[in-house]
């Protein structure tokens, strides 16, 4: 009941409890959409199990590979863990509990206090209690960011060792107000970046700063060996990480009309009121600092709550639907600036140097939903494409080198950055202006397997596979060598995952369980493979897989040949290409037009240039690709 009541605090992530007090195996956050499985007696969670879903629970049996299991490390809360419920950064780190408790008040803190439990283990629980630092000063941290407990001021160096009214047996250490220089934060928000992958420090010694006070506004302290560096921080709020990005942006001479945020100085979020320079202020969510709709207006005077008068806009629209992760694109006055309701896109408002284009990466976050902020970056992608982002929400496609995460079909993932999480650029073939080769091997689910930055497929032999175990090598009769494509066992046994985006398309996925394919809704970006257009092509791909123990690919009865295809279309842009309905008009007309069978015709999409591509597989498929080709 106690670790109930402290997790309780962070919205829609309340903790469920069996009737003999033992937690419940599956765990969810509504508002983040996600479920995992934790141990039922620790409550911690099991590493590979978190999906993004609610409408399906999580298979605690059969986790998800990471790229570090962490089976070695024993922590009293667990392991720090990503969105995708695997160790953060690749680092086996204890998780501090008070990371996932939001206090109600600014004046509380979060702290660990000693309960009695009916059975092991017991670790200490979370909870919330007023600072009692005079003077609202921050309690001091340890090196894990945990609030420092004590029982007398020799526990706490030259600060000063002050109990919590409400827990006579609690103290915490207060900086000493002899010591002035305590009386400020003695830790900034946020966590150092672990060694990254891509510091090139000279072999000279760089000293910075000896604090985190020494560095520039948010930035922190960070020790690398004999370095002390300012960088900005990585696990912090979203506030914080977009004041880091801001700055940056201008440090590069990138021109941004975005207004650097002002972020409480106790919790970090955003305060609810913010302002630009031209003195238009509007009200604001603390968590993710998007606009409250129909909140701007110059103050009259420093009394006026543009967070109370809302103004009636001629056009209303929706802010509390969750669809627009950047909040909604808005005029002088808070309304939208035309007739539609449109997301607001960052990019917009920053103009990068030559040579680099604005990305709206993701940011690890301590709050409950973390918001990607703009950089500049070199464009990653190769022929002067760019890079995957879906048209309705900017929400960048992104991926993870380790392949737990993927791009869709078309796409490949590059760019990688220091935590190792790449974005889709479209593939070599330039967008299907023209079909493919005939004389191509092709994949009958998804792209070939690239490991080349610009998505080039490996390739591979019979005699020598040089594919990942979760691919086989493909070679036509006439070739020497072949590409890679992934495996029924591999794609037929994945978890549902609906991606972060929020579109709704609805698709189809095998559910290993029920042995059957089960629709669910998409969100139109991200997401695994165990994603198909219709029931029909799931079953085809998938029914089976789970019955053949020693074939490696699974593929003896699909005889024929599988040729790429694609045309583009003229006229204007088709808003609605991602209805099914839209789809199934195309599907008709190939069918039809080329004499093509319903069965034939697998992955039919429609691009955001108007560009249609789909797959043919048949042992007619060379002679129906050619006349497609020749029409």
């Amino acid at each position: 009941l106690q670790t109930s009541r402290a997790v309780h605090l962070r919205k829609h992530d309340s903790v469920r409890c069996n009737a003999d007090g033992t937690f419940h195996e599956i765990q969810c956050n509504r508002e983040e959409r996600q479920c995992w499985c934790v141990d039922t007696h620790s409550g911690e969670e099991l590493i590979g199990t978190r999906i993004s879903s609610l409408a399906v629970q999580p298979d605690c049996n059969a986790p998800k590979v990471c790229s570090i299991m962490c089976h070695q490390v024993k922590c009293d809360y667990g392991i720090r863990l990503d969105r995708n419920g695997c160790p953060l950064n690749d680092v086996c780190e204890c998780k501090n509990p008070c990371e996932d408790v939001k206090c109600s008040l600014p004046s509380e803190i979060c702290v660990l206090k000693h309960v009695e439990c009916l059975s092991e283990p017991c670790p200490p629980i979370p909870i919330c209690r007023g600072n009692p630092c005079s003077r609202g000063m921050y309690a001091l941290n340890d090196t894990n960011g945990n609030v420092v407990i004590c029982s007398r001021d020799d526990n706490c160096g030259e600060g000063k060792c002050t109990f919590i009214k409400e827990e006579e047996e609690i103290g915490v250490c207060c900086p000493s107000e002899i010591f002035p220089t305590q009386s400020v934060s003695v830790k900034k928000h946020g966590q150092c970046p672990p060694r990254l992958r891509r510091n090139n420090y000279s072999k000279e010694c760089i000293n910075e700063c000896e604090s985190d006070t020494q560095c520039e506004d948010v930035e922190k302290c960070c020790e690398y060996d004999c370095n002390r560096v300012c960088l900005p921080p990585q696990r912090t709020t979203n506030c914080i990480h977009l004041r880091a990005a801001i700055s940056k942006l201008k440090r590069i001479d990138a021109k941004v009309s975005i207004s650097r945020p002002v972020c409480d100085t106790q919790t970090g979020s955003f305060s609810p009121v913010q302002c630009d320079d031209s003195g238009l202020c509007w009200c604001v969510d603390t968590v993710t600092g998007n606009e409250i709709y129909a909140t701007k207006a110059k103050l009259p005077n420093s009394a006026f709550n543009v967070c109370a008068n809302k103004k009636a806009c001629a056009i209303a629209c929706d802010d509390h639907s969750g669809i627009c992760p950047f909040g909604l694109e808005t005029d002088s006055e808070g309304c939208s600036r035309t007739a539609i309701c449109r997301c607001r896109n960052p990019c917009d408002s920053v103009t990068c140097p030559d040579g680099s284009i604005c990305l709206l990466r993701p940011r690890e976050c301590s709050d409950r939903l973390c918001i990607p902020t703009p950089s500049c970056e070199r464009n990653p992608c190769s022929n002067e494409q760019r890079p995957a982002v879906e048209t309705r929400t900017f929400t960048l496609f992104t991926c993870v080198e380790n392949r737990t995460q993927i791009c869709p079909n078309g796409f490949y993932c590059t760019g990688y950055d220091e935590t190792n999480q790449g974005i889709c650029c479209p593939g070599r073939e330039a967008y299907i202006s023209s079909v493919a080769s005939f004389d191509e091997a092709s994949c009958t689910h998804g792209d070939p397997f690239s490991n080349s930055a610009d998505g080039s497929p490996l390739r591979c032999s019979v005699g020598s596979n040089a594919c990942p175990s979760t691919h086989y090598c493909v070679v036509k009769p006439t070739e020497t060598t072949g590409i890679c494509c992934v495996t029924k066992r591999y794609v037929c046994n994945l978890p549902m995952d609906s991606g972060p985006c929020m579109v709704k398309m609805h698709r189809y996925f095998y559910n290993r369980n029920s042995r059957s394919c089960v629709r669910f809704d998409y969100g139109g970006c991200s997401g695994n493979l165990n994603n198909f257009d219709s029931e029909a092509e799931c079953e085809r791909f998938c029914l089976g897989a789970d019955l053949d123990t020693t074939s490696a690919h699974l593929r003896e009865a699909e005889k024929g040949d599988t040729y790429q295809m694609g045309f583009s279309l003229t006229g204007p842009l088709l808003r609605d290409k991602h209805r099914p309905d839209i789809n199934n008009v195309f599907r008709d007309y190939i069918e039809k037009r080329f004499n093509v069978d319903e069965s034939e015709i697998t992955e039919l999409i429609i691009r955001d240039d108007n560009t249609v591509r789909f797959s043919l597989h048949s042992l007619t498929a060379k002679r129906k690709a050619a006349n497609i080709s020749a029409a």
